[in-house]
């Protein structure tokens, strides 16, 4: 028997063998780390953390419900390390196991495909190998191994696997309770990490869908199937409802996530209208033709440096290669003499394989509204890269007909006759090696490693240096929950990266531990991206008083600063900021791990870095993203909430509200950016035009929201100018006086379709626009359109041949276009000229408002204006009042006294005096071919912006260009900006440019070449240049009233549970006050009266703390949810009366979310412990 099950195990050896690719990858010292890979460095740390769905790891906290079914992911490496396993020999054999696994289980569907059929024994070796090793060694994997994707390589290895449950159900009427129970294990430990990974069901659902249209046909033709046929429902009754009790744990949170947050994270990504414009992107190589020859990856094409894709895309070879595997499907179905059972297998893998290339191509087919239309379904959204989240069923198909049609191709050659056996034996063997031969060559990339470089030199195969191990050690080691900075801040694109060519939007640290690190990464919301980049600004102008507070706001205690950080700035090397910390004593090194520092944080006297603190005073703001720039007005304890909350029940009276407003598009280019134009690819005399019509109607209809729909129409609109250009065209080539007719018609008809939409567009506008609030976005997205619009039909007048009618059509149409510009232009407040600032300014209240203008840097007013000029001054738009500057002081600004303001939105202008010309010469005569004219202005500073302007008169302007370098310390020299001058005359140009830090001296060039008019001349006449007041803020105080005095407390009996538990006593306070939560704001935190009798305390093990979590919330008392605020722009802060209280109560943070993963958490252990206990009993008695 033993012998029987050895030989089985034969056809098995080679994909074990193929399992073992992954040790060339691993070269001495190096680990798979870097862009997405994700692998964290401290795996059994991960896991822990991973329980808890809120995260304080990563910057200044977060909701983590779609994390947390990554448990199941990342458990091999944390058993491995909680065996004493090295990290790196772990990801060794996690690799090799997740490598064999997908040639494994597709091994296992082509075995149950010919168990069901007559199949000869003789073929059966090359119709499982042929299959099974395409399937390890595909393209789709590739690109999936590149940063170790388990979401994809989980489902690439389950899915053949349930396909092959349902097939023996169907045919062989195999258990399907049992089959369910086992496909739910499956399922739960590839679950492609859980709620992260729900869009790459997508395939699966595909294919599953599929079957039961299929074989339900089947079934309903043949009678005797149909028992078998219901079965297989049973089966995925059973699946779903076990896969849900044994992923409990993940599911609820997330569940509970999605109810709340589905929208606001679908807005995110644009909408529906922005996810499918992102379908579009990723799905535009996606054609047929590619995706027949398992091509048509995004990544292939875009990437420049792309290490294999030029190879495999322009090599004659591989170019063969790629249509050999189209032919041998198309050979499973014209060659095989196939029996019944064998039609019905290869007609439904043909068939899925056809609807997966159609789910693939996106909105690319010709169906492809279909597809957009389905986006609009809930939850079918999150599909934003078609390609890869049904592309693994693409491969399913291909590995089963190549199966088909290489053993067909084996039985023709036992068909003929050879004079000896062996001949006809090692011709086989030759044709199996040939074609593993040239699928290894095929995925020669698997071989060599070289897809880990993604872009040389950057990779995600790295070599980390022994020091960051180092730090990794200490930093695990410290018991304390202190907050660690990265300094340098991130660097391009907000990516951390390394000179051991490390690159990744996830910082290196955050692999290394799970301790909080902050830094300016992409995974901030807009509001703590704000505050950190406030941070780093303020070490960088070495601010002591500024850079404690704003670390206090954080819990900020360390700065961790990398001398290996890849820069990519020349003009800021990694020295620059070294000596930023070296210039502010302050901050002092403490430890050091090589090129690794770790600085220390001063604290401010009496207290301690903690992550819940006590405030007794409390300021509000609309907008805490310049709180730096105001932060020296606030009291030292004073915490900052939105002033949209109802402060009126704070017993405690106000220190100061503070109400800013950020200049409204200063120093910006307030032109609409380019609306994307929409090319006709059909006329309206296709007779399939009515179908595109058709198309855009229904898009229309089911686009949801006014915004949607009329941002269809105005692209349809553009189209339709668009169409009318090409059918006058046509018409101008046209003599026939009778196709002239019918063309002059049609434009008529579609000129007419344009003034509709438009119409449309206006209704729906003229509407809508009296609920948006001043420059909303979308406003200045339908300016972009009317521009366009403009231009575009500007432009259609010149090529369209005049006549009465058309002229009529134009004209009308130019007077809609008109009409809607107007409308958004009665919404919109926006600096033109920078002698006028305008501002837009929420008041919540009556109140009297001292007026003042501040900067981020210093403002010196005698420095920037003409004191000789009129006195800056400002205008209420609103009120038409007018009040001029009292003072100004250049750490204050500029202020403008006190005015009465009532509740309301404001427009505000800030009109400043004449700014002080930095040059001396106002006049620039350029010669053709001369030598360029260089000026250089006085009183330059480093970091201040500056505008440049000039009006000129010549002929011609080719090759006249303008620049501006700054000569840093050192004399090096940066071009900060430069122009080519525009075809206009006498307009004013304009330049706006910032210097960069230690800018000692400004140049500016002036270069003039024209092949056409060597002895012209240009003159550059009413040449200025002066100073801007960088960023300026309008800041508005109100009349400050006297603060309650509270004790200051520290609470000595703080208890951090864990990351979503925080228990503390109050200590007989006597006057109400504020606590603090220093992680990200969220109405998940919840603030309750602890039971005066607790069960369970210091509880240090996870099950004792979720049961007080539990016990708090049910037998506690929850204090008033409307006492709760967002304050300092992203913390929690509840108001807290004592008198409610009792004198020595004990409270509890929670966040609640982590209750219902409790609860989850208990119907997982609880489902497993019952169905492995009944499997138990049920193997027992069997044994008996």
């Amino acid at each position: 028997m033993w012998r029987n099950r050895l030989k089985a195990l034969i056809p098995l050896f080679p994909l074990f063998l193929i399992g073992l690719i992954p040790l060339l990858w691993f070269k001495p010292g190096f680990i798979a780390s870097g862009h997405d890979m994700g692998y964290s460095l401290d795996p059994l740390s991960r896991v822990i953390n991973r329980i808890f769905i809120w995260s304080d790891t990563l910057n200044l906290g977060s909701d983590a419900s779609f994390n947390i079914g990554a448990i199941a992911t990342y458990l091999p490496e944390a058993i491995l390390q909680l065996l004493g396993v090295p990290i790196r020999t772990g990801q060794i054999i996690v690799f090799m196991i997740w490598f064999v696994l997908p040639g494994l289980s597709m091994f296992y569907l082509l075995k149950t495909i010919i168990d069901n059929k007559d199949f000869p024994r003789k073929y059966s070796l090359y119709f499982l190998l042929s299959g099974s090793i395409f399937y390890s060694l595909n393209h789709y994997l590739l690109q999936a191994w590149f940063v170790a994707l388990k979401q994809e390589i989980s489902f690439v290895i389950v899915t053949p696997i349930l396909i092959a449950f349902l097939i023996k159900i169907f045919t062989k009427g195999d258990n399907f309770l049992l089959l369910g129970i086992i496909g739910a294990f499956l399922l739960t430990i590839f679950n492609g990490t859980g709620g992260v990974g729900i869009p790459i069901v997508a395939g699966l659902g595909l294919a599953l869908i599929w079957f039961f249209i299929y074989f339900g046909f089947i079934s309903f033709s043949q009678k005797h199937r149909r028992k078998n046929f219901f079965a297989c429902g049973k089966f995925i009754t059973v699946l779903i409802i076990f896969f849900i009790l044994f992923n409990a744990y993940w599911i609820l949170p997330f569940g509970n996530y999605v109810k709340n947050n589905y929208t606001a994270e679908l807005n995110l990504a644009g909408g529906v209208a922005g996810v499918s414009s992102w379908v579009e992107i990723i799905t535009r190589y996606a054609t047929f033709d590619n995706l027949l020859r398992l091509q048509g990856f995004s990544g292939w094409y875009d990437i420049e440096n792309h290490p294999y894709s030029n190879i495999l895309l322009k090599n004659p070879f591989f170019i063969i290669i790629s249509f050999v595997w189209s032919l041998m499907v198309l050979t499973s179905l014209i060659l095989k003499k196939v029996n019944r059972k064998d039609k019905v297998f290869i007609g439904f893998f043909f068939g899925l394989l056809l609807l997966t290339i159609f789910f693939m191509s996106g909105t690319r087919s010709p169906l492809g509204f279909i597809f957009s239309s389905l986006l609009n379904i809930p939850g079918f959204a999150t599909i934003r890269t078609p390609f890869y989240k049904f592309g693994y069923m693409l491969w399913i198909g291909y590995a089963v007909l190549i199966s088909y049609s290489f053993s067909t191709f084996i039985e023709k050659i036992s068909q003929i006759n050879f004079k000896r056996e062996l001949f006809k034996k090692i011709i086989k063997l030759l044709t199996l090696v040939l074609f593993l031969l040239l699928t290894g060559i095929y995925s020669y990339p698997f071989f060599t490693g070289v897809f880990f470089k993604w872009d040389t030199p950057l990779s995600t195969m790295v070599r980390p240096p022994q020091y960051s191990f180092d730090f990794q050690k200490w930093i695990n080691e410290k018991k304390d929950n202190n907050k660690i900075l990265l300094y340098p801040r991130l660097q391009r694109g907000r990516a951390d990266q390394y000179t051991w060519n490390y690159w990744s939007l996830t910082p290196f640290i955050n692999l290394l531990t799970e301790k909080s690190v902050i830094s300016d990464s992409i995974f901030l919301s807009k509001e703590q991206y704000d505050i950190v980049d406030q941070f780093y600004k303020v070490i960088e102008s070495k601010d002591e008083k500024k850079t404690i507070s704003i670390a206090d706001l954080l819990d900020v205690k360390f700065i961790l600063f990398r001398k290996d950080v890849q820069t990519n700035l020349d003009d800021f090397p990694v020295s620059y900021y070294e000596n930023i910390l070296s210039e502010s004593p302050w901050i002092k090194p403490v430890y050091i791990f090589d090129r690794w520092v770790v600085y220390e944080l001063p604290k401010r006297d009496g207290y301690k870095f903690l992550p819940l603190d006590v405030k007794q005073a409390v300021s509000y703001t609309n907008d805490v993203t310049n709180l730096d720039k105001f932060i020296k007005l606030l009291n030292v304890n004073t915490i900052v909430i939105p002033n949209t909350v109802d402060t009126e029940k704070i017993k405690t009276p106000i220190d100061r509200a503070v109400i800013t407003a950020e200049c409204n598009f200063c120093d910006t280019d307030i032109s609409p950016p380019s609306f994307p134009i929409q090319k006709s690819n059909m006329l309206s005399t296709s007779p399939f035009y009515s179908f595109l019509r058709l198309k855009e109607r229904i898009n229309v209809k089911i686009s949801g929201t006014n915004q949607k729909k009329t941002s269809l129409m105005a692209g349809y609109a553009l189209r339709r100018i668009d169409e009318i250009k090409n059918l006058s065209l046509i018409l101008s080539k046209t003599e026939n006086k009778f196709s002239q007719s019918t063309y002059a018609k049609v434009i008529n008809e579609t000129f007419a379709d344009v003034e509709i939409l438009l119409d449309d567009i206006y209704k729906i506008r003229s509407i809508e626009i009296l609920n948006e609030p001043i420059n909303y976005p979308y406003n200045q997205y339908m300016e972009s359109f009317t521009t366009a619009m403009a231009n575009e039909t500007r432009n259609l007048s010149y090529e369209l041949s005049h006549s009465s009618e058309f002229d009529k059509k134009l004209e009308s149409i130019y007077e809609k276009i008109e009409k809607l510009r107007i409308l958004g232009n009665k919404n919109f407040w926006r600096t033109s000229q920078e002698s006028s600032l305008k501002f837009t300014v929420n008041i919540p209240k009556l109140d009297s408002y001292t007026f003042y203008l501040v900067s981020e840097d210093p403002i010196e007013y005698a420095n920037i204006f003409d004191e000789n000029s009129v006195k800056s001054s400002i205008v209420l738009e609103n009120t038409k009042e007018n009040k001029d500057i009292e003072s100004s002081d250049p750490n204050l600004g500029f202020n403008y006294g006190k005015i009465s303001l009532d509740k309301g939105t404001y427009k505000v202008s800030v009109n400043t005096p004449q700014y002080k010309n930095l040059l001396s010469v106002s006049n620039v005569d350029i010669a053709s071919y001369g030598d360029p004219s260089y000026i250089s202005p006085t009183f330059i500073k480093p970091n201040q912006k500056y505008l440049l302007s000039f009006k000129y008169k010549e002929n011609s302007t080719r090759d006249t260009k303008i620049s501006v370098t700054a000569v840093l310390q050192g004399e090096k020299k940066q071009t900060v900006a430069s122009k080519v001058l525009t075809p206009k005359k006498d307009e004013e140009q304009r330049i706006i440019f910032e210097t960069p830090n230690r800018t000692r001296e400004i140049i500016l060039g002036f270069n003039y070449s024209d092949p056409r008019n060597n002895s012209q001349s240009i003159n550059i006449e009413k040449l200025k240049m002066h100073q801007l007041i960088k960023d300026p803020i309008l800041m508005l105080l109100p009349t400050r009233r006297d603060v309650i005095p509270v004790s200051s407390t520290i609470f000595p009996d703080l208890q951090k549970h864990n990351p979503t538990f925080y228990a503390f006593n109050i200590k007989s306070q006597k006057n109400p006050f504020f606590i603090l939560l220093k992680q990200g704001y969220s109405e998940g935190w919840r603030l309750f009266k602890m039971p005066n009798k607790m069960p369970l305390k210091d509880c240090t093990n996870i099950v004792c703390q979720a049961t007080m979590q539990i016990y708090t919330v049910i037998k506690g008392r929850e204090l008033e949810k409307s006492n709760h605020y967002m304050a300092n722009n992203y913390a929690n802060a509840w108001y807290i009366d004592p008198n409610n209280l009792d004198d020595n109560s004990f409270l509890a943070v929670i966040y609640f979310p982590q209750i219902i993963t409790w609860i989850g958490f208990l119907i997982t252990f609880s489902s497993v412990f019952i169905v492995l206990g009944s499997l138990a009993i049920v193997l027992i008695k069997n044994e008996k």
